[in-house]
C-alpha cells in the first residue's frame, strides 16, 4: 500500500471525520472524494455519503459487511448481554447519566478488545452492529429496571437507587 505525508493538522481533520474503532485514514479519504463527486447525504459537515451511494462505489470504498447482507450467525457478533455491564459501569463512572452518543462511544472504548470483525461491520442500515447492539442493550436494560425510563430524550440515565 503506498505511504504519503500529510501535516499534523490534516491528520487531526481526519481524526475528526472518522467513526471511531471503524474507519481508516483511507475510508475517511474515499469518503472525501466522493463527496466531491457529488454523492452527499444529510450529514454534508462530515462529507460522508449515503450508504447506498458508498454501496455502488464498492470497488473504490471497502466496507466490512457480513455474509452479503446476512445477519450475524449465533456466536459469530458479541451477544446484546455483553454489552449490559460496561454500559452500566460507564453510566456509573460518568455520575449515573451521559447523552446517547457519549455512551456508547465510551462502551466502544471499554470493549475495543473485545469487538471482533462481525462486531466492527456495518448493517444495512449504515450503522455499526456493535453500536447497534448498546442501543439494544440500553432498551433491553431499562426494560429490567436497571435504567432511567423517564431520562429526557437521548440521555441515558441509571435510576436515582443504582447512582454511585
Amino acid at each position: 500500500m503506498p505511504h504519503i505525508e500529510v501535516s499534523q493538522e490534516t491528520l487531526d481533520r481526519l481524526k475528526s471525520l472518522a467513526e471511531p474503532l471503524v474507519d481508516t485514514a483511507d475510508t475517511v479519504i474515499a469518503r472525501l472524494i466522493a463527496a466531491q463527486n457529488g454523492h452527499h447525504n444529510e450529514r454534508a459537515e462530515l462529507a460522508v455519503p449515503t450508504v447506498k451511494a458508498e454501496t455502488r462505489r464498492s470497488a473504490t470504498v471497502t466496507r466490512k459487511r457480513g455474509r452479503k447482507g446476512e445477519r450475524a450467525r449465533k456466536g459469530e457478533r458479541t451477544p446484546t448481554e455483553g454489552f449490559y455491564e460496561p454500559l452500566l459501569q460507564v453510566l456509573a463512572a460518568s455520575g449515573g447519566h451521559l447523552p446517547a452518543v457519549d455512551a456508547i462511544n465510551r462502551v466502544g472504548q471499554a470493549m475495543a478488545n473485545t469487538l471482533n470483525e462481525v462486531d466492527r461491520a456495518r448493517l444495512p442500515s449504515g450503522e455499526v452492529r456493535w453500536r447497534n447492539s448498546v442501543r439494544w442493550a440500553r432498551q433491553r436494560l431499562e426494560e429490567q429496571g436497571k435504567l432511567d425510563p423517564k431520562a429526557p430524550y437521548g440521555v441515558w440515565k441509571l435510576p436515582q437507587a443504582a447512582r454511585p
